[in-house]
């Protein structure tokens, strides 16, 4: 039983070793109908290995009747060029003097589409390409598979064991690099990767090159009809951006939610013809990458909202007249007992808080009223009814504050107001 064990242990691993090799040249292969055998080869990336008679193919497109060395076991630079590319023909004496420096250790192979009737023409025309001493190669369809692009230069670094170590553009290639490259250090490498599916007719908002690249894109449009007004700030499902959006919002909104609400509506500044806009509705969204600071998507949102509409907010300290919100020595202990009295009203003519901070309070006067700041002190949760009707006559506003302790007086500071004025015209 032993003898049989090990004779299909052996037909196993030979199975084993089939499927390993096909799937190996099976990227490589492709069979067609009448069995001939084509290549289908993707784009290589840096860690990827060479295939030998991929080189060894490129090496028989002489153009320029340079000799070439053989290149078994060496490290390789191929410098993608073109007679129309003037960034390629000012580096070829500098690839020249580098070929030059590194003998046998390198070999520099300039690969081309050009027709070889004008790569001709051009070297009888051009200095640097009649001191030329590089090969000059036409590139073949198996290069273009493996090593796609749109810009050139295009530079692509093979190290002696076959392997792409890294794809970049015409300044990576120095001598220093060159040197540390050849003794195996650890290089960051500038990748080069082009988008080959740009398409420059399509807006960037929809064009497929442009998905997964980090961007910056704003909306402005009039309010839209049977949507109700609605504001969020969100990632999106790529994890790279942030989107922030107001649907039908006025213009007080869209600055209000450009600062985060730290300012309130009534520390708005605005004379009477910038006033008449301010009712005006929009739809407003912005999206930017997540790792910018809020400082910059503030100044994105003020700079779209200044120029779409014809506006100039800012936030600048000012003087004005404010109310200041104010307590006797006796407040807290009437806070609290109103609080366990329970005297909070519930119908819709009052502004109220029930069991909370006296910030609350606050808060919700300077959404009706006034600029109120409060300097009571006051810790605890209260429970406060205030008649809406009394907000805007101070007397009256102070007879309902009077049972919880609490008086407000006026006087001016100087803090920071949004101003909203007309934008400059030339």
């Amino acid at each position: 039983m032993r003898g049989y064990r090990g004779e299909i242990t052996s037909i196993v691993n030979m199975k084993k070793i089939r499927i390993v090799v096909m799937g190996l040249l099976l990227p490589l292969l492709n069979y067609s109908q009448s069995g001939t055998a084509k290549p289908i080869m993707s784009a290589l990336a840096p860690g990827a290995l060479v295939p030998r008679n991929m080189i060894g193919t490129l090496l028989k497109q002489q153009l320029s009747g340079n000799k070439v060395q053989p290149v078994e076991g060496k490290a390789i630079i191929l410098d993608f060029f073109s007679v129309y590319c003037g960034t390629c023909i000012k580096k070829l004496p500098e690839m020249n003097a580098l070929q030059e420096q590194y003998g046998s250790a390198v070999q520099i192979l300039v690969v081309t589409n050009d027709e070889p009737a004008l790569l001709r023409e051009y070297m009888q025309r051009l200095q640097a390409l009649k001191q030329n001493k590089l090969p000059i190669l036409q590139s073949t369809e198996a290069i273009k598979l493996a090593f796609p692009h749109v810009y050139i230069p295009h530079l692509v670094w093979i190290d002696p064991k076959g392997r792409v170590s890294a794809i970049t553009d015409a300044a990576t290639v120095t001598s220093e690099r060159i040197t540390s490259w050849l003794k195996g250090e650890q290089l960051q490498w500038p990748f080069k990767r082009d988008l080959l599916d740009f398409d420059r007719k399509l807006p960037f908002a929809i064009n497929p090159a442009m998905k997964s690249m980090p961007r910056y894109a704003s909306y402005l449009t009039d309010s839209i009809a049977g949507v109700g007004a609605y504001r969020s700030q969100e990632d999106l499902a790529d994890g790279l951006h942030k989107r922030y959006c107001y649907i039908n919002g006025n213009v007080r909104d869209l600055y209000l939610f450009a600062l985060r609400f730290i300012l309130t509506e009534n520390r708005i500044l605005a004379n009477d013809v910038v006033k008449a806009r301010l009712d005006n509705r929009y739809c407003y969204e912005l999206i930017l990458p997540k790792l910018h600071k809020d400082s910059i998507r503030q100044a994105l949102m003020f700079q779209d909202l200044n120029s779409r509409l014809g506006l100039r907010a800012y936030v600048s300290n000012r003087t004005v007249n404010c109310r200041i919100l104010r307590a006797i020595p006796e407040a807290d202990a009437l806070l609290k007992q109103a609080t366990a009295d329970s005297i909070v009203v519930t119908d819709d003519n009052a502004i109220r808080i029930k069991k909370a901070a006296i910030g609350l309070l606050v808060y919700q006067l300077n959404q009706k009223g006034p600029v109120l700041f409060d300097e009571t002190s006051l810790k605890g949760k209260y429970s406060i009814a205030i008649p809406l009707e009394s907000i805007h006559d101070l007397d009256v506003l102070n007879k309902a504050l009077l049972p919880y302790g609490l008086h407000i007086t006026e006087e001016e500071r100087t803090i920071p107001m949004l101003v909203i004025d007309q934008a400059n015209t030339f």
